[in-house]
């Protein structure tokens, strides 16, 4: 290996495991650190003014979960 390489090294692997060592201390504090969105197909979508996908968002952490579904209670009130 060169010697840029070498030090290249020894600056990124310090780096990297901080930056690891934050993601992990983020995780264990907080309760809300995932926040995702699924889209799921409308099964009663025609083409028409309904939406073709219905989302649902979810938010979690290590210590809990917590999530709502929109799409469940739009499907509930076209029917």
């Amino acid at each position: 290996m060169s010697r840029l390489s070498v030090r290249a090294l020894r600056v990124l692997t310090p780096a990297s495991a901080v930056a690891s060592l934050v993601a992990n201390a983020i995780a264990l504090c907080s309760n809300s650190w995932l926040h995702s969105t699924e889209l799921m197909p409308n099964p009663y979508y025609n083409g028409s003014g309904d939406r073709e996908q219905l989302a649902k968002n979810t938010v979690s952490g290590l210590w809990k979960m917590c999530f709502n579904e929109p799409a469940m209670i739009y499907i509930n009130m076209a029917l």
